[in-house]
């Protein structure tokens, strides 16, 4: 079972995210595609996600793959 929306959304911002070299909009969009794998049922993290409610603050779990991904470089500045 996966939410097919939330994962719809998620996904068009990862390429957003791609093509503006946005590390911290990657990581909020990736949260939202584990969100809509993992609980496809809960609600209240569903919604959460779709209006920006639970963001991720910080950098936690960063490391240089993602940001080579993006094509950006990894920085200590925040």
């Amino acid at each position: 079972m996966i939410n097919q929306y939330l994962y719809d959304v998620a996904c068009g911002e990862l390429a957003i995210a791609r093509f503006l070299g946005n590390a911290e909009l990657w990581h909020q969009a990736m949260h939202k595609v584990k969100v809509a794998i993992q609980y496809p049922d809960d609600t209240d993290k569903v919604i959460g996600c779709l209006y920006g409610l639970n963001t991720r603050k910080g950098r936690h779990e960063t490391s240089g793959r993602f940001y080579c991904y993006l094509g950006t470089r990894r920085s200590n500045a925040h």
